[in-house]
């Protein structure tokens, strides 16, 4: 009975592997469909203008504020986030009305400058220069969460897969948000958003991995319940986020939570742990959880 449940539960798991499989490839495709489309704009050398660069003061008759070329809605308050939308929102509509527009920004040395620069579509061998470092991670994570399932069919080894996928579908989302411009078109953009909230929360699936691994902890032996605390926090988290009650730096607390309680599983695994193989790749694992940290931080 066990064996036939954990066989319906691994083609219920597969079918969930290739929709995000799927998901996220499509994601790609329009990523790359929302840069080419956006509104972008090139300055009279040649060169394309990046949020990485010098921050814009103005455009047009359109002042910016010092939120106006954040990467991501980084507020914690939902009102400040909201503000942030309508900037994008009214940036959009001017550069799609116009061929060219007067740009006043610091350059690299300090210095306030105006210029007549044009608008314009991202040509698709920039976009594949801004993108490509990306796109090869999320390659790779989807490979890894394929290689993992089908290796390893247990518990450790699916909660793992969907690490990965989260991981994919992270970086996927975040490629044409980060690799913009000046912004995308609004509906597209909220989604890469949403996705990279959610994808971001989806990695409570780690936290649960190093409670199980290499096997479950005595704490979670005893309250068995405890491993589905992170995903309480997934819901608490991504919920109130949907319905507009919390800002996108709200899940910041909780994403430090989750990667504290990580880090202290390993470190607990390799003070118990007595095999030492099994020490080393405890070891090994830990590094994930750091540069994870790192990361985000």
């Amino acid at each position: 009975m066990r064996l036939g449940t954990w066989n319906f539960n691994r083609i219920w798991q597969g079918s969930i592997l290739g929709f995000l499989s799927l998901l996220t490839l499509g994601l790609g495709a329009l990523g790359v469909y929302a840069l080419h489309t956006a509104p972008a704009l090139s300055f009279p050398s040649g060169l394309w203008f990046s949020l990485a660069e010098p921050q814009i003061q103005r455009i047009a008759d359109l002042e910016l504020n010092a939120t106006a070329s954040l990467r991501l809605p980084e507020f914690f308050r939902p009102r400040e986030e909201a503000a942030w939308w309508r900037g994008q929102e009214q940036l959009y509509r001017l550069l799609r009305t116009r061929e060219s527009v007067p740009v006043t920004f610091f350059d690299q040395n300090g210095l306030q400058q105006t210029e007549e620069v044009r608008v314009g579509a991202l040509p698709m061998l920039t976009i594949l220069k801004r993108t490509w470092l990306i796109y090869l991670v999320v390659g790779f994570c989807l490979s890894s969460a394929v290689a993992v399932f089908r290796r390893h069919p247990s518990l450790q080894g699916t909660i793992l897969t969907f690490f990965l996928l989260a991981c994919a579908l992270y970086f996927v989302a975040s490629a044409p948000v980060v690799a913009r411009s000046v912004t995308l078109a609004p509906a597209v953009f909220r989604v890469f958003i949403v996705i990279i909230y959610t994808a971001a929360a989806g990695f409570v699936t780690l936290p649960h991995f190093a409670l199980i691994f290499p096997e479950p902890k005595p704490l979670l032996r005893t309250y068995p319940g405890l491993a589905y605390v992170p995903y309480g926090c997934f819901l608490s988290a991504t919920i109130p986020y949907f319905l507009g009650i919390s800002a996108f730096g709200s899940a910041f607390p909780l994403l430090s939570f989750g990667i504290l309680t990580v880090v202290a599983a390993f470190l607990h695994s390799m003070i118990k742990e007595s095999d030492p193989f099994l020490r080393k790749q405890i070891s090994l694992s830990l590094v994930a959880p750091i540069l994870v940290s790192l990361f985000f931080v």
